[in-house]
């Protein structure tokens, strides 16, 4: 069963092997971190997670990965700690910071978002951290502690809890011209 499509029951896999196929690695997903704005469709937002002032949180306002590392890693991190916690769909946290330096949907970098977005609650606001838990139905002071660990990983240019910003991969897909890390920078600027 697909956690992604309740509908799909496998049953062309129990055929293919019914007649002989081998199968594998039918536990792996393959996808790519994806966004839906509305009236636009899906985007592709891995390069935009593992941008500076942004991160990744579960529904309950915790950070549970990487959020620059590779799709694949990235879709076995979000099924492994949906098991856990839901996680799926996970909250993409950036702050107007990188809503100025970065692209969103297909929105450009420091313009308005279309109003849509906001009255469909694809994109939610705050005016502090727990402003924007609460319009997340997430626990204040969850997010808030999450967003304080992950601002001082910023500050002090290596995440210590998921190693974020390591590897050349992750460094490629943030931003080269943003430092101390092309890949953290602090979640503090509101809304």
């Amino acid at each position: 069963m697909d956690p992604c499509r309740p509908g799909y029951t496998g049953g062309m896999h129990r055929e293919l092997m019914r007649i002989g196929a081998a199968m594998a690695q039918m536990n792996e997903m393959v996808g790519n971190q994806m966004t839906v704005p509305p009236d636009v469709g899906p985007q592709g937002v891995q390069m935009q997670l593992a941008k500076p002032h942004a991160l990744l949180v579960d529904q309950s306002g915790e950070r549970y990965m990487n959020e620059g590392g590779s799709y694949m890693e990235f879709c076995q991190g979000m099924l492994a700690r949906n098991e856990e916690l839901s996680a799926i769909p996970s909250w993409m946290v950036v702050d107007s910071q990188f809503l100025r330096d970065y692209m969103i949907g297909n929105s450009m970098p420091g313009t308005n978002k279309p109003q849509a977005w906001y009255d469909r609650n694809y994109l939610r606001k705050g005016d502090s951290i727990g402003d924007l838990a609460a319009a997340c139905g997430m626990d204040p002071a969850t997010l808030k502690a999450t967003v304080e660990r992950f601002n001082g990983f910023a500050r002090n240019g290596r995440d210590e809890d998921f190693g974020r910003g390591n590897r050349a991969y992750d460094r490629w897909l943030g931003d080269r011209t943003h430092g101390p890390s092309e890949t953290l920078g602090t979640v503090e600027q509101g809304p």
